[in-house]
């Protein structure tokens, strides 16, 4: 087998996971996002709090689709997810004050250009910035670490 074919093996091996790591992360995105959003939106939950309670419920969902699925582990469930959770509570804290602190620079840079300036965008657009770091962080980790074989 040529050195070329058998690196494209290799990657379709690497995207095959990635996608099914995406696909994970799209349920579990919209099912966290969804709990956030409305603890924050309707019932003006505090948004740290709100993230809290949202990736606690996603953690549970990600564990479980993550390990059967996307990496296909046959790792002792309690060891695995102990693993998980280190990476989960890392990956929470790296994103939650960067996804912050990039909101914050972005609408200070962006703020005399819009018509209307609202504090909630600034939330809102820390809460999906957030999500997209904590899933590349994520991967990467669960990979190397969780559920490597």
């Amino acid at each position: 087998m040529s050195l070329v074919l058998r690196m494209n093996m290799k990657k379709l091996h690497l995207n095959s996971q990635f996608t099914r790591y995406v696909l994970v992360g799209m349920i579990n995105t919209l099912l966290t996002l969804c709990v956030v959003f409305i603890l924050v939106n309707v019932f003006h939950v505090n948004i740290l709090i709100s993230n809290i309670f949202g990736y606690v419920i996603g953690l549970i969902n990600s564990f479980i689709l993550n390990k059967r699925f996307t990496f296909e582990s046959k790792d002792d469930s309690l060891r695995s997810f102990a693993k998980f959770l280190i990476v989960f509570i890392g990956s929470f804290c790296i994103s939650y004050y960067c996804g912050k602190l990039f909101a914050k620079l972005s609408f200070e840079f962006f703020k005399g250009y819009l018509l209307k300036y609202n504090e909630s965008y600034e939330i809102n657009f820390s809460i999906l910035l957030t999500n997209v770091i904590y899933t590349l962080i994520g991967f990467v980790a669960n990979k190397k670490f969780t559920f490597n074989r």
